[in-house]
Order: structure tokens, then C-alpha cells, then sequence
């Protein structure tokens, strides 16, 4: 099961290396929740692939930061000399925590349900000029009678698309 688990994080990252990013993202963080419970539920690698590449820090995020000179913990703007392989291992570590979430809820019998029931805040705005949001909000999920909370990361809205730049927390 670990040699499958393994085999199946490798064939996601060589994908999500060689594919070009999706251009519709979300802009509304309430649709990205939503969204996350349908795509751990998913077996189709295609629809993972792309939920992730919608809202992981990517190519234009950083390039905005740069252009702006923001920076944000280990996402400085000047870390572009080396972005793909930074944007690269940060989908793999993030993505590591996801499926192994997943494979926690499905070995529970909780994937099957799994429905997205609320967020505890909404976002506060951390710069109005540029119009940047943040996120860090704790999520309700729901499968059956039991509630799962958790956290998709530090979440913010940079040109009007939320990314996480921050791991996930699951409880």
C-alpha cells in the first residue's frame, strides 16, 4: 500500500510538473472550500492535477510579488531565480499532506460523504491598495454524522485569484 502510495504521489508530481497551469482560478474563496471535499473524493488525477494548480502559488503569484516587492516567508519575490523548483517541491509537500488526509478519511469510511459546511471567518483585507485578502481560516467538513476540521493554509487573494502559501493543517 505504501509502494502504491508512493508510485501514485511521484506519477502526480511529474504531472504537475510538466503541466502548464489552468486558466480559469478561483476567484471566490467560498467556491474553492466547496470545491476541496469533491476533489479529495475524486479518482480522476486530472481533476486533483488541476484543483491544485488552480490554487497553489505559481509562476504569476510570484511575479506580482516581485513586481510589488512583497514578500511572504519563504516566498520571497527574489526567489524567482529559482521558481519552477520552488513552486515544484511546494506542490509536492502540500500535496503530501492532502492525499494523506485522504487516505485517513477513506480508511474512516468519511471520503465517500465528505461535504464542505462552512468556514469560521471570512477573509480581512492585509493590503487596500493592492487589494490583497487573507484567508487563514478554519473549515467544516461534513461525512455522515461526524464534523472534520481543518485548514487548506495560509490563503491569500493576489490579483484577484486566492493561493495558498502556507501548508495544510488536518485534525
Amino acid at each position: 500500500m505504501k509502494t502504491t502510495f508512493l508510485t501514485l504521489l511521484l506519477i502526480l508530481s511529474i504531472t504537475l510538473f510538466c503541466k502548464a497551469q489552468s486558466t480559469k482560478n478561483y476567484t471566490n474563496i467560498t467556491k474553492l472550500y466547496e470545491d476541496f471535499p469533491k476533489v479529495l473524493k475524486s479518482n480522476n488525477w486530472r481533476v486533483i492535477d488541476d484543483y491544485f494548480n488552480k490554487i497553489l502559488v505559481n509562476k504569476s503569484t510570484m511575479g506580482y510579488m516581485e513586481e510589488h516587492e512583497l514578500s511572504y516567508g519563504d516566498f520571497r519575490y527574489n526567489a524567482l531565480r529559482i521558481e519552477p523548483l520552488i513552486i515544484h517541491f511546494f506542490k509536492i509537500h502540500y500535496l503530501n499532506y492532502v492525499l494523506k488526509f485522504r487516505l485517513r478519511l477513506k480508511e474512516r469510511n468519511l471520503l465517500q460523504n465528505l461535504t464542505f459546511v462552512s468556514a469560521d471567518r471570512p477573509p480581512e483585507i492585509v493590503n487596500k491598495k493592492l487589494g490583497i485578502q487573507l484567508s487563514e481560516t478554519l473549515i467544516t467538513l461534513k461525512s455522515g454524522t461526524r464534523t472534520i476540521l481543518c485548514k487548506l493554509g495560509e490563503i491569500y487573494k493576489v490579483e484577484g485569484e486566492w493561493r495558498v502559501f502556507t501548508t495544510p493543517k488536518f485534525w
